[in-house]
């Protein structure tokens, strides 16, 4: 608060006026119409689908609610289907693809000229942000990729060698700087997708506990405030066209590099000791997931 506040350009607006421009939206927006009750039943069902696919447990032995994954799988498997092959066929995407199939054929209500409209049609789906889709998406292939063709083990191989030595401070300490910077070019979830797997082989390739430098740079990766790119926040902020970009580069470096800071000493004086993270040496289930 202290850094956005010092010398920042101030805004005409009042609080009160900014308060009846938002007042104003929302009794524009009025009662909710039916297409948005139905959106609304379609997301809380999708929502309890994918919370529900698996069992909920608690400890090791009680189940709170079986999950309903079982129920297609028997019957694929009683078609003939391999279960190897059917346990593919059900996960979360299955779900999101089922549920927006459906809302093409959800009636929703009647147009003017009394044809009927559904949900979603192809028109208003070609106006969907596409391209932040397969951004994300294509975030996941990749560290889908580096992972099953064991690149991530080739970089953190070559991380570790050039690391090796470094105390654990200054480890968080890259870790948070790394990924702090590196999600200023490109989004954070595709910079975590893309990083995280080779994290994790560095930690194994140094014989150290992975959540040492892993939390940091996963957090680290919403932690970025100069560019646009960086995180939706950072979007919506400049698309306002109230902030300059230049605005954003001053004070977002400086709140970036007290991020960096203030990350570490919290990974440092907190995290290590709640989770129990030793230093110089690998927990035990470490070395019971190594290849």
């Amino acid at each position: 608060w202290m850094v956005l506040c010092w010398n920042m350009p101030r805004l005409s607006s009042s609080k009160e006026s900014s308060k009846a421009i938002i007042n104003e939206h929302v009794r524009k927006l009025g009662k909710p119409t039916r297409p948005e009750i139905l959106m609304l039943m379609v997301f809380v069902v999708t929502a309890v689908l994918w919370i529900t696919r698996k069992p909920l447990t608690f400890g090791e032995d009680f189940v709170l609610l079986p999950g309903w994954e079982s129920l297609p799988l028997h019957f694929l498997t009683r078609w003939g289907i391999p279960v190897e092959s059917a346990s593919g066929w059900v996960h979360d995407s299955t779900v999101a693809m089922g549920m927006a199939l459906l809302m093409f054929a959800i009636p929703a209500q009647k147009s003017e000229q009394g044809e009927t409209e559904y949900l979603m049609d192809w028109e208003t789906a070609e106006r969907l942000p596409w391209g932040v889709l397969l951004l994300i998406g294509g975030g996941f292939a990749i560290a889908s990729a580096f992972s099953s063709t064991e690149l991530s083990d080739w970089v953190g191989q070559v991380f570790s060698q050039l690391i090796a030595g470094w105390p654990a401070w200054a480890l968080i300490f890259a870790a948070c700087l790394m990924l702090t910077f590196l999600t200023e070019f490109t989004s954070n979830i595709a910079t975590v997708n893309t990083v995280l797997p080779i994290m994790a082989a560095t930690a194994v390739s140094l014989d150290i506990d992975p959540r040492l430098i892993m939390i940091p740079a996963a957090i680290s990766a919403s932690c970025a405030f100069t560019m646009p790119i960086a995180t939706p926040p950072n979007a919506i902020v400049f698309a306002s066209g109230k902030i300059k970009m230049s605005d954003m580069l001053k004070y977002g470096i400086i709140l970036n590099l007290i991020g960096v800071f203030l990350l570490t000493a919290f990974m440092w004086f907190y995290f290590v000791p709640q989770l129990g993270i030793e230093f110089g040496s690998a927990p035990e289930w470490l070395h019971q997931h190594k290849p």
